[in-house]
């Protein structure tokens, strides 16, 4: 299942069925997506009017934090994410928003930037792990017919996004290792997850259950909330941990000087014996504050972290892997779909 932007169902490939269809994955925090998208929306201008359909797939972010942008924990924020692509973008391309089990996700490869070519039966005819618009081009060219006058992605105006330095009034963790991120659920909440959690560990953790873990408290810059440190600085707690050893199992933000800011809340933990098949309890206390609309609310949020790899978690910069030694980033795994095979779209999710 996934979902229009207006939040209605939509089941692929029965609602692209009768037609070629061109799905690409892309979202607000992969710079190859950000590169290659004027070109994708030059190819959908010459090939829509030939009855080709063509949309981008929303879904787990690839890179969380890359402008600040963090994993949302339920389908309308991830509908809020489209949105705010579509604004930034400019984009003409609609918009899928995958589950949030990322069944078109796992449909497309698990790669950030996959696309792939469905025929009007809903096989797969042309599938790559990163969208290019020549080889793309070639293959409709060979399935609908090749175009005269070819749209340049110059003559569309587009906007170049741009990775961009987040705000950060504290020192950001420094770690040695490459870190993994891990399943985290979000307990039901009245409110906003403001401040979103993100963990990460070390492999050992994942292993053996002793390692280090990070806990990244990020405001999510689609609430337009910062933090009032004027107010008592963000806590946490973790219990529920099944007779595990962990230092510190509380801690509290530095006090910082600057009346506001909207820079990370981090930590470092040691865990020690942890059985990685039970989850862990972590709670959150912070002051949410906006300035339209006016408020500031004092919050208590929180999270059950299970130490297992999340596929779907995303590969952060500096810690879950270093640019210059693995290409193009964290892929995360991913498995190609093939050429030319039965489509797994509308499988299901696999773990």
């Amino acid at each position: 299942m996934t979902y229009a932007d207006d939040g209605a169902e939509i089941i692929v490939p029965s609602a692209t069925s009768g037609s070629y269809t061109v799905l690409v994955r892309g979202c607000l925090t992969c710079p190859i997506f950000w590169r290659s998208y004027h070109e994708t929306e030059a190819v959908a201008r010459d090939y829509q009017p030939k009855g080709v359909k063509f949309y981008f797939v929303y879904g787990a972010l690839a890179h969380p934090e890359n402008n600040g942008y963090v994993q949302p924990f339920s389908l309308d924020e991830r509908l809020m994410h489209v949105a705010e692509a579509k604004e930034k973008l400019k984009t003409t391309v609609p918009w899928l928003a995958d589950n949030m089990d990322n069944e078109m996700r796992w449909a497309m490869g698990n790669l950030p930037n996959s696309e792939c070519v469905l025929d009007p039966q809903g096989k797969v005819v042309y599938f790559n792990s990163w969208s290019d618009s020549k080889t793309l081009r070639e293959s409709l060219s060979k399935l609908v017919g090749p175009v005269a006058n070819p749209t340049l992605a110059s003559d569309l105006n587009l906007p170049t996004i741009q990775r961009e330095r987040t705000d950060a009034v504290l020192p950001r963790v420094q770690v040695s290792e490459q870190l993994t991120g891990v399943v985290v659920k979000a307990h039901p909440s009245s409110e906003p997850l403001y401040a979103k959690l993100r963990c990460e560990v070390a492999p050992s953790v994942i292993e053996s259950g002793t390692g280090q873990i990070y806990l990244g408290f990020h405001l999510d810059p689609l609430y337009d909330t910062h933090w009032n440190n004027l107010a008592d600085p963000l806590k946490y707690e973790l219990t529920d941990f099944n007779g595990a050893k962990i230092t510190p199992a509380s801690g509290e933000a530095p006090r910082v000087s600057q009346e506001t800011d909207t820079g990370p809340r981090e930590f470092l933990v040691e865990i020690e014996g942890a059985d990685t098949s039970k989850p862990i309890t972590l709670t959150a206390t912070y002051y949410a504050c906006s300035d339209s609309p006016a408020f500031c609310k004092a919050i208590k949020q929180s999270y059950e972290i299970t130490l297992q790899k999340d596929d779907f978690a995303g590969g952060v910069s500096g810690r879950s892997f270093r640019f210059g030694s693995g290409g193009r980033g964290n892929r995360g795994g991913g498995r190609g779909m093939g050429r030319g095979g039965a489509s797994p779209i509308g499988q299901g999710p696999r773990r």
